[in-house]
């Protein structure tokens, strides 16, 4: 054990004299081609890299790579780590690895006439030799190569990451097939072995006999992660706000069951409100928020079955992840509960639906157009069993993504009868944008909706009911780890009879408080139009967290 020891010592001085080495004496590689033995630094300045062979970082080597820096490939060549890896880019400046025939990323002196393909380079690969605590991934898109990110024996940190148009669906992690969805960021959790390279070769030699005679199966993953959030509450309309809030708001478990190469099972439990099961009754509430089967049917077009968030909104598909929004309080125009025609309050669209959706994207433009197109029960007394009419409800969502995300546009459409009103008819529709520019993120969305109109009697008039609903928000991202951001929301549930909008007016921070836990501070001044609405005042603080 001594003599063990003592040699793990010096390779760690070794590693750690290499790196230091090649991160403050190392020489900027030139512009231009490479291919390869490669270490040093990958500068901006220097930035598009064409790599025209295969790139290795050999062991002991170091190579780093600067935010912002572009990657392109000009053929079907692999990037691989024997050695250290830090590319670490940020969230306003990405690293790029992607195709040399890749036009969102295209030089005006570079001009390619040729289309990208899923299949244009193969991707990075990290191997046993490669050192775990230095080697970084951070902030990086990987477009067009056939086998994204492969990692042998190997446990890099591998942190927002995204992956589009590629070959695959999956990565492969030491082994295992993690799925992954197309142009949406992620980490890549890598746990330490239980046996450390050190042990002996029969420890290895047993996994791999295992892995012979199909006791474990390579192809079957199980992946678990989630969301946290606490909330604590103080509003001037009542006694009852006065007295505070302290609001254990949700603890939301996603599940992914890769069982196949094409398929996927998807499941989401949240717990609401410090949930507790009792004889009594209990307290809080424990929902089963998603249940999905995803098929993929070609490649970027997947069909998913069971019961899945609407596509509506810009929020909606990011759900109760909150860790993933700068705000606690969801923009209340279009995602919080509006009175209905039988007087009853609720999300002017489902929350979820029970149902068939199939989705995907294509190249479009300078950008991605994704769709989205489903049908499903509806809303109703028990909507993910049963319908409560002959209707089935139906909608869609396009989203425009130009050139390197800065700007958005989408558009969403909803209609149906509504099980919980009567069975009347609602048809709603709403646009979004979303603007980055220099440091600053504009954001907005705006829905005109239409409802059957009943009489105090619940008697179908045979007329609608109008209601239109829209907010503006803006944040500031330069600032690193704080970013505060101000937001007006506007909602008229009927824009056709008398004075009845309802205004609110936000105010507000988020602060990254470390990796992967926010806390968020804001300030909401909530006015109505209709008779016997109270102004008030409300301010929110809540710690989220994503694991």
């Amino acid at each position: 054990m001594p003599v063990r020891r003592t040699g793990l010592a010096i390779s760690k001085l070794l590693t750690l004299g290499a790196i230091f080495w090649g991160m403050i004496f190392h020489t900027p590689v030139k512009a231009g081609e490479v291919h390869g033995v490669q270490s040093g630094r990958w500068t901006l300045a220097n930035s598009p890299y064409l790599v025209t062979g295969n790139v290795i970082i050999p062991s002991g080597m170091v190579l780093v790579i600067e935010p912002g820096v572009m990657v392109k490939f000009t053929g079907y060549f692999s990037f691989k780590v024997e050695g250290t890896l830090r590319a670490l880019g940020s969230a306003n400046q990405r690293i790029i690895f992607t195709s040399a025939k890749d036009s969102e990323f295209a030089e005006a002196e570079r001009a390619e006439t040729a289309l990208p393909t899923a299949n244009d380079w193969m991707g990075i690969e990290f191997t046993d030799s490669s050192d775990d605590e230095q080697s970084r991934v951070e902030n990086c898109l990987l477009k067009y190569c056939r086998r994204p990110l492969t990692v042998k024996q190997a446990y890099p940190t591998l942190e927002g990451i995204t992956i589009s148009r590629s070959g695959a669906t999956q990565v492969n992690l030491n082994g295992k097939a993690v799925s992954f969805q197309d142009g949406v960021e992620r980490d890549y959790r890598l746990a330490w072995p239980m046996i450390s390279r050190s042990a002996p070769d029969i420890a290895r030699k047993a996994i791999d006999t295992a892995l012979a005679f199909g006791e474990i199966k390579r192809d079957n993953f199980f992946d678990l992660h989630g969301n946290f959030e606490t909330q604590f509450e103080f509003d001037n309309r009542d006694a009852e706000g006065r007295k505070s809030d302290i609001d254990v708001h949700r603890l939301n478990v996603i599940s992914t069951f890769n069982f196949a190469e094409r398929a996927f099972v998807l499941a989401e439990v949240g717990f609401g409100h410090g949930a507790e099961i009792s004889s009594n009754g209990g307290q809080g509430f424990i929902a089963l928020a998603r249940s999905e089967l995803h098929l993929k049917l070609r490649e970027h077009h997947q069909l998913i079955i069971g019961k899945f968030l609407t596509p509506y909104g810009i929020y909606n598909l990011i759900h109760d992840n909150s860790p993933s929004y700068i705000f606690t309080r969801l923009p209340f125009a279009l995602y919080e509960r509006h009175v209905n025609a039988s007087g009853q309050r609720e999300r002017d669209f489902p929350k979820s639906l029970a149902g068939v959706q199939l989705n995907g994207a294509w190249p479009f433009l300078h950008g991605d157009l994704k769709y989205f197109l489903y049908a499903g029960n509806g809303k109703g007394a028990a909507p993910f069993e049963k319908d409560d009419n002959t209707n089935k409800a139906i909608g869609m969502r396009l989203l425009f993504a130009a050139k390197r995300e800065r700007i958005k546009l989408g558009a969403s459409f909803f209609r149906g009868k509504n099980g919980n009103d009567a069975n009347t008819m609602q048809q709603i529709a709403a646009g979004d944008a979303e603007l980055r520019l220099a440091g600053i993120k504009l954001q907005g969305e705006a829905t005109m909706n239409e409802f059957d109109r009943l009489d105090a009697k619940g008697v179908f008039l045979g007329w609608q009911r109008r209601a239109l609903g829209a907010y503006v928000q803006a944040s500031l991202e330069a600032w690193g780890r704080v970013q505060p951001f101000a937001r007006y929301d506007h909602y008229d549930p009927d824009i056709d009879f008398g004075k009845d909008a309802e205004t609110g007016a936000t105010v507000g921070f988020n602060v990254n408080v470390m990796k992967g836990v926010f806390l968020k501070m804001e300030t909401h001044l909530l006015r109505g139009q209709a008779p016997g609405f109270i102004p008030y005042e409300l301010f929110i603080a809540s710690v989220a967290a994503g694991f």
